[in-house]
């Protein structure tokens, strides 16, 4: 008797709850895109060539392995045996800021880059986001797997060496140059 006195209350209880249609709706939260849906997304600059969603699927299929890191934002392919491109998601500060870095196949240096999603497409703010002008032609810029600084590299293309140059940290959703002697290592 007990039992079916139990069973008979919190059937009550159950359909005397409001229903999910009288509930107040809360604001629903925004998706955050994956460092993958921005490599999906990346305009018209080459990957070792491969602009097209179907060749950036097959890039992440290569047998270079590509590193696609969703915890930490970060992904690098390697196309064949060129060197690697990478690609980090910074966030905070309003709207997610995509770094890409990838190698100049018309020089020695890298191509390095900055874009915010903007009416559905990624657009470059690397003028706007960075203290000082990017100098592709002088400088190796590596992107973080982990954490959130930026190194930048000179590099001698005479000795094929590479010499740190400065860091870019990302702080309250800009970058901030570090100096070798202020950056920790």
């Amino acid at each position: 008797m007990k039992r079916l006195l139990v069973v008979i209350l919190l059937g009550a209880s159950f359909l005397a709850a409001p229903s999910l249609d009288a509930r107040p709706r809360q604001a629903t939260k925004t998706k955050h895109l994956s460092v993958l849906d921005y490599y999906f997304l990346l305009p018209h600059i080459s990957i070792g060539g491969n602009d097209t969603r179907r060749e950036k699927q097959q890039l992440l299929r290569t047998r270079n392995k590509p590193v696609v890191d969703l915890g930490n934002d970060y992904l690098s392919v390697q196309p064949d045996s060129s060197p690697t491109a990478q690609i980090a998601v910074f966030r905070g500060g309003g709207a997610d800021v995509v770094a890409y870095s990838a190698p100049d196949y018309r020089s020695d240096y890298n191509r390095f880059a900055l874009f915010r999603l903007q009416k559905g497409k990624l657009c470059n703010v690397t003028k706007q986001l960075l203290p000082f002008p990017v100098r592709d032609d002088h400088f190796l810029y590596e992107l973080p797997r982990v954490g959130a600084t930026i190194r930048a590299y000179s590099f001698n293309i005479e000795t094929q060496k590479r010499k740190p140059a400065f860091d870019l940290a990302w702080w309250r959703g800009r970058f901030v140059k570090l100096s070798l002697r202020s950056s920790k290592r």
